[in-house]
């Protein structure tokens, strides 16, 4: 029950990958309704773009008209390393967008006891205690540039493209460091939570998939991420969610759950019906 297409010549890059070709929920922006979400991607910049004729062909679209995210500070560069939407029947917008944020990344690790140790970020990341990441002041600085240059402006461009307000937005702490071979750009330190994967139920269960913080000594313990996490986004009968140690497999080889999974959804009309409006003459 699939077409596939390629559009182009020549080789793909990472860029045209699931992961940063993506769909926003339904939005009305500017007192237009986009009933199927809009399209939205990353650009990495000079390293890295997606084929010239694949965004040539999705900018035709226009039931779900593309607008682009800058990526470049990311060394694979796509869009689901810091961002992605939660569903919420409750919401103002049925949706929250949940957001990967610098300063309130180190707002969380500076409440923590600075001498837990972290096994698994010791070995992984050169970070043997929680003090040892609040107390890097390269890796400080470094967030706070990402924060002013790419996190904040990047926010700034979803609220005017899907007509977004902070009372849309779910902010989560999050942390990006430098890594060799990537050319000073950055990956998640603490595992990108935004870099889940969501399945909903057919009795309607939100079951969200992700990526296991492993902020804690003890392994089998409870961990403050996850109930920090977990305090953050909407509870209840309709959400489960599930922590997967995706550590080794796709944390240290630059990715997360997201990367490594994909669903299958289904449309809730034809765009022949519902978008019209969206078609002009």
């Amino acid at each position: 029950d699939f077409v596939r297409r390629t559009w182009g010549s020549g080789g793909a890059t990472s860029q045209d990958s699931f992961g940063n070709l993506e769909v926003s929920p339904p939005v009305t922006v500017g007192g237009v309704e986009y009933p199927f979400g809009r399209i939205y991607w990353g650009d990495a910049g000079g390293r890295y773009v997606p084929h010239q004729d694949l965004t040539d062909f999705l900018d035709t679209q226009l039931v779900q008209a593309p607008f682009v995210l800058d990526t470049s500070f990311l060394c694979v560069g796509h869009a689901d390393e810091w961002l992605s939407f939660l569903p919420d029947e409750d919401a103002p917008k049925g949706f929250w967008l949940i957001y990967s944020d610098t300063e309130l990344g180190y707002e969380f690790l500076e409440g923590l006891d600075p001498d837990t140790r972290l096994e698994r970020y010791r070995t992984g990341h050169g970070f043997a205690t929680v003090g040892d990441i609040v107390d890097d002041p390269a890796l400080r600085a470094l967030n706070e540039e990402l924060q002013e240059d790419y996190i904040v402006p990047n926010l700034d461009t979803l609220k005017a493209e899907l007509g977004l307000d902070e009372g849309d937005i779910i902010r989560i702490p999050g942390i990006f460091e430098e890594v060799r071979g990537c050319g000073g750009t950055t990956v998640a330190l603490i595992p990108g939570t935004a870099n889940y994967q969501i399945f909903t139920t057919p009795e309607g269960v939100h079951q969200v998939f992700l990526p296991d913080p492993f902020l804690r000594e003890d392994e089998g313990g409870s961990d403050p991420f996850i109930t920090e996490f977990e305090a953050l986004v909407p509870s209840g009968a309709n959400y489960e969610y599930y922590w997967v140690d995706d550590w080794d497999i796709y944390h240290l080889g630059l990715g997360e759950v997201h990367c490594g999974t994909n669903v299958i959804r289904t449309p809730t009309g034809g765009w022949w019906d519902s978008a019209k409006h969206l078609l002009g003459d």
